[in-house]
């Protein structure tokens, strides 16, 4: 899953509403997309995949329209809050700090990226 954030928060389009968050993705590119499987829960810098933080030790369940995970330490909830989609996410329990690896409150798919109005760097070169 990746990153995005709300760029227009008056727009009812969802693809124009949000996008990627320019600053954490083109310019300081300190932001985490999320992976999770059967056997790892990853949060991988999103400009350089070799930078991750790996967690092994979880469990998770679905309910309804959420996906809850449990650590030791945190429990995370990511709600589809729309169909296109777009999921909010929410951290209880001990703070998440990871260097150069911030955590955004709303993801998509990367598959559905393309959709929204704003999905990449366009000409920024850094």
């Amino acid at each position: 899953m990746v990153p995005i954030d709300v760029l227009n928060s008056k727009s009812t389009n969802t693809l124009e509403k949000y996008g990627i968050e320019f600053s954490g993705n083109c310019y300081s590119c300190d932001l985490a997309s999320l992976s999770v499987t059967r056997d790892a829960m990853i949060w991988a810098n999103v400009c350089d995949q070799k930078d991750y933080f790996k967690v092994v030790d979880f469990s998770f369940s679905v309910e309804g329209n959420k996906t809850i995970i449990k650590t030791p330490e945190r429990t995370y909830t990511l709600t589809q809050i729309d169909k296109t989609p777009v999921y909010e996410l929410v951290i209880e329990g001990q703070k998440l700090e990871l260097s150069h690896k911030r955590i955004s409150r709303y993801f998509t798919t990367k598959k559905a990226l393309p959709l929204f109005k704003e999905h990449d760097c366009g000409d920024f070169e850094g």
